[in-house]
C-alpha cells in the first residue's frame, strides 16, 4: 500500500505536489487505500505501458505481474517449500517492473540454475525467526541477481509476518530511514522492524482487515 499510495500521487501529481502521509494516517485510510489498491495498479500498468518504447506481453503487465506475486506464488512457494528458477525469474521481472527496471539484473537472476534457486531458497523458507535477517538472507545473496532488496521480496513469501519487500517507494516513508534509500541487509532490518510494529498498530483499531507488513507495504 504505501509503495502504491506513493507512486500515484508521484505519476498523477496528486494533491497538487504535497504528498499526503498514509504512514500517519489512522486505520480507516489505510482500508481505504487498500480498497483502491486494485484500480491503483491497474491505471499504473496502463502508464507503464503507454510509456514503454515495446508494448508489453499481457503476462509482462504490472496488473499480472503484481496478481502473480501477490496472489499467486505465496500458496505456491508454500506448498513447495522453495522457488523453482522461473519463479524467481518472474519475481525479479514483477520488482523491476513495478520500479526502475535493470536489464543486467534481469540477465543475472535468470542465470541462476533451478537447483541451486530450489536449494538457497529451501533454505530460506524453513529458517527460524531469528535467522530471517542472517542465515537466511545469506543463502538468498548467494544467487546470481539477488541483494537484500530482492531477499526480502522472496522471504516475504514464507513470513509476511516478519519480513516485506523494501521497495524504494516505501523505504522512503518510514520514518526511521529518514526518507533515505538504501539497498543494504540493515536498512531491511529496521524497514522490516517498523512495518512489523505498524501493521501491530493498526490492528489494534476496529477494522476488520488483518495487517501484516507485507499487506502495509
Amino acid at each position: 500500500l504505501l509503495h502504491a499510495y506513493f507512486r500515484i500521487q508521484i505519476e498523477f501529481r496528486f494533491f497538487r505536489g504535497s504528498r499526503m502521509a498514509l504512514w500517519s494516517s489512522p486505520e480507516e485510510a489505510w482500508r481505504g487505500a487498500l480498497d483502491s489498491y486494485p484500480s491503483i495498479i491497474d491505471r499504473l500498468s496502463a502508464t507503464k505501458a503507454a510509456k514503454a518504447t515495446r508494448k508489453p506481453s499481457p503476462t509482462h503487465t504490472l496488473t499480472a505481474l503484481d496478481a502473480f506475486y501477490t496472489s499467486d506464488l505465496p500458496p505456491l512457494a508454500t506448498n513447495q517449500g522453495h522457488l523453482t528458477s522461473d519463479q524467481l525469474s518472474r519475481l525479479t521481472t514483477w520488482k523491476l517492473v513495478r520500479g526502475k527496471f535493470r536489464p543486467r539484473l534481469q540477465a543475472l537472476a535468470d542465470s541462476n540454475t533451478d537447483a541451486a534457486v530450489r536449494a538457497s531458497t529451501a533454505r530460506a523458507a524453513n529458517a527460524k525467526p531469528a535467522a530471517l535477517m542472517g542465515s537466511a538472507m545469506d543463502a538468498l545473496e548467494e544467487l546470481k541477481g539477488v541483494g537484500p532488496a530482492t531477499a526480502s521480496a522472496i522471504l516475504a513469501l514464507w513470513h509476511p509476518r516478519a519480513v516485506a519487500f523494501l521497495s524504494d517507494e516505501a523505504m522512503v516513508q518510514v520514518p526511521a530511514l529518514g526518507g533515505k534509500r538504501e539497498y543494504t541487509r540493515k536498512a531491511v532490518r529496521v524497514f522490516c522492524g517498523e512495518l512489523v510494529e505498524k501493521s501491530a498498530a493498526l490492528n489494534r483499531g476496529a477494522g476488520e482487515v488483518e495487517w501484516t507488513p507485507v499487506l502495509c507495504e
